[in-house]
Parts: C-alpha cells; sequence; structure tokens
C-alpha cells in the first residue's frame, strides 16, 4: 500500500510542478512505478480467480451478509472518487502529454517494469495460488 502511495502521490506531485521542472518527483515516481508493477501482477493473478468466490454473495443474493452495504459503499466510493481526481487533474496533465507525444518514446520505466512483472509471476508461478 505505501509503494502505491508513493506512486500516486508522487504522479500527482509531477503534474502539478509539469514537464519542464520535475525534479526528484520523477526519479522517485519512476522507481515507484518499478516495484509497483510487479506487486501489482502478482496481486492481480493471486487474486483474479478468488474475486468470484469472494464478491459473489454479497452481489447475487438479496440476504444481508455482514457488512455487505458498507463494503458496496466503499467500493463504489472509491470509483466516483477516483474517476472525480481524474476529471479534475485531467487539464493539469496536458503539458505531459504533449512532452510524451514530442519525444516518442515509451517510458522506459514502464517497459522494465512490464518485464519486471513478467518475470515476478513466473518466479511466484511454483507458488500454486488458490
Amino acid at each position: 500500500m505505501a509503494v502505491t502511495l508513493i506512486l500516486v502521490g508522487s504522479g500527482i506531485g509531477l503534474v502539478a510542478v509539469g514537464p519542464t521542472a520535475p525534479g526528484p518527483l520523477l526519479a522517485v515516481h519512476n522507481v515507484s512505478a518499478l516495484v509497483w508493477l510487479p506487486l501489482f501482477a502478482i496481486h492481480t493473478v493471486a487474486y483474479v480467480l478468488r474475486v468470484p468466490r469472494i464478491a459473489g454473495p454479497d452481489l447475487m443474493t438479496a440476504a444481508r451478509t455482514p457488512g455487505r452495504s458498507l463494503r458496496l459503499a466503499a467500493s463504489l466510493g472509491s470509483l466516483v472518487l477516483g474517476a472525480l481526481g481524474a476529471l479534475v487533474l485531467l487539464p493539469a496533465a496536458a503539458p505531459w502529454v504533449t512532452w510524451s507525444q514530442a519525444t516518442h518514446q515509451v517510458p522506459a520505466p514502464l517497459v522494465v517494469g512490464a518485464v519486471l512483472s513478467v518475470l515476478a509471476l513466473a518466479a511466484a508461478l511454483p507458488l500454486r495460488w488458490r
């Protein structure tokens, strides 16, 4: 969770300062992306098959399971807040879009993070997620 907060926080900071003077935020963002991507990949693969079994009772039955309303409200609230945050920050991110189009290159941390994700998944495969 700490890596996620660092990644998101540095990303918001980069949007605020713009591509002309990113300072150390760009390095923090790149390194946190390299750590976050493999962790996210392992977490996603480990839980993707469990989600229907875990969330099914909350979504499919009329019976009230303890904490159901709170879980659904937290999930919906997270989605709404994330969408609103993205809409608010989108105009401020325009200089970064222009910068990425002008350089015509894929950010190296994204490529390295994808490779690290594949390696991490291959290394974690013997754990046999259940």
